[in-house]
């Protein structure tokens, strides 16, 4: 397992691994020693004058001034070679952040290209995969069949979580649902040149959110993934709650299990009150939606930008705790709930001062660059990866590898549990990365707060 995250994002073109961080971090420390050293230097030389030489007489003090120079001339040669050290650190980051987004920008126009082509010669292989096709509508269709093949689904992804955790398939399938708009205009024979423009390479007008919409009527006519009305109660009674101590203390407030949404409230004396919304990953991953408005329907809605039932779901457990348009809140979610957070904070209903979201399909729901985004993403992850190709660089990436080796032996995504994100969650509470630091002290309600804490179900009905 690694300890190793790698820093991206918060509207620079800087990428710094928690190994480079750590290595400036030393350097800046010995930077300082170094110039607190020359400074008592320069006190004691100007102790040491011509006058007092010429008084004692004694070869000692001449010998002091003359070690106190060469001390003085290593000290700054020291201090020269840190500071180039310093500034070839910086310039290594910047150079690999240059590269890396160079490298992403020609294997989308290549992802996008071959996407294309394919889309257009799909139509001449048609009569091979016709029988697959109909194989797969009837087993849609069909009830005891669609449980079979779910079945059979779970099965394959028991025996095969070697590869959906393998690194090099997480990127594989970003690039595939960052192309599928690239694959729907060749289909429908759309000039390249037009899809260029509104695709994802250009204006960004039509892209995942359109292919989703598109399986969603698909889905629909089908009587799967249709979308309901949903209720939401309160469960027990408000607690009262200390404020998080940091990411760690974040992620371990997401709810799991079916009371899905946890919202707290801190009062300081002068101040708005403050609030922090946790909100659940999927429960439910049937196609069909059933009494869980955190369904596998609210995923493809959410992707959609339709508004999922999950999304309603929070925003009226948020009305009912008292949340108006102007106070101040932070969205934290794990999975399903980090996309549901982060479209309620490119609504821009609120006034979301910060965003925490872990393993969220969510890299193209556009979030203003004023809130503050923190996304952590596991290499080994593929649920983030259906969320496509992170468009911007304003959302803080954070990124790391759970597993060095062969991932654990789970039924599906093992890399995606929660607790693996809270692990991830403690060691981004070591990190000394300013774009982390800064936005800690933003969402810290202080030592005098006052909170309390309240569960919230939700239904479809």
């Amino acid at each position: 397992m690694s300890d190793d995250l790698v820093i991206s994002g918060g509207g620079t073109v800087r990428v710094e691994t928690s190994a480079l961080g750590e290595a400036a971090l030393r350097l800046r420390t010995v930077s300082s020693e170094l110039h607190a050293g020359l400074r008592d230097l320069a006190c004691v030389d100007r102790l040491i004058g011509p006058a007092l030489l010429t008084a004692d007489g004694s070869t000692g003090l001449l010998a002091a001034e003359l070690a106190m120079d060469d001390a003085e001339r290593s000290l700054r040669a020291a201090s020269d070679r840190t500071g180039a050290l310093l500034g070839a650190l910086s310039a290594a980051e910047r150079t690999y952040s240059l590269a890396e987004r160079a490298a992403h920008g020609l294997w989308q126009e290549v992802s996008a290209f071959l996407a294309y082509g394919v889309g257009r010669a799909l139509p001449l292989m048609l009569p091979f995969l016709a029988p697959i096709a109909v194989g797969v509508g009837a087993g849609i269709l069909l009830t005891p069949a669609r449980e079979a093949l779910a079945a059979a689904f779970s099965r394959w992804a028991m025996v095969n979580s070697t590869v959906v955790s393998d690194p090099a398939f997480v990127i594989a399938l970003r690039t595939v649902v960052g192309a599928v708009d690239d694959f729907g205009a060749g289909l429908i024979g759309a000039p390249p040149e037009l899809q260029r423009l509104a695709g994802d390479e250009g204006l960004g007008l039509v892209g995942l959110a359109t292919a989703a919409r598109v399986v969603l009527g698909i889905a629909n006519r089908a009587g799967a993934l249709e979308e309901t009305r949903v209720s939401v109660e309160p469960v027990g009674a408000e607690r009262p709650t200390e404020p998080p101590s940091g990411w760690r203390d974040r992620a371990a407030r997401i709810p799991q299990g079916e009371v899905p949404i946890r919202i707290e409230r801190y009062t300081v004396p002068g101040e708005p009150d403050r609030f922090e919304v946790y909100i659940a990953g999927t429960q439910d991953f049937s196609p069909v939606a059933g009494d869980d408005p955190f369904d596998m329907t609210s995923n493809l809605s959410g992707v959609a930008g339709l508004g999922s039932g999950s999304e309603r779901a929070v925003r009226q457990a948020m009305e009912q705790a008292g949340i108006g348009p102007g106070d101040p809140v932070v969205l934290s979610g794990h999975s399903q709930g980090g996309l549901v957070a982060a479209s309620i904070a490119a609504s821009g209903d609120y006034s979301v001062s910060a965003l925490f979201t872990l393993g969220a399909p969510a890299a193209e729901v556009p979030v203003p660059a004023e809130v503050q985004w923190i996304a952590v993403e596991h290499d080994d992850d593929l649920v983030p990866a259906l969320g496509g190709n992170w468009r911007g660089d304003d959302a803080v990436i954070v990124r790391r590898r759970v597993f060095d080796g062969e991932p654990d032996r789970e039924p599906f995504a093992p890399a995606h549990r929660r607790d693996r994100y809270v692990e991830t969650a403690r060691l981004l509470d070591g990190s000394a990365d300013p774009r982390i630091t800064a936005i800690a002290e933003t969402v810290d309600p202080g030592s005098g707060a006052r909170g309390t804490s309240r569960l919230y179900d939700a239904r479809r009905l």
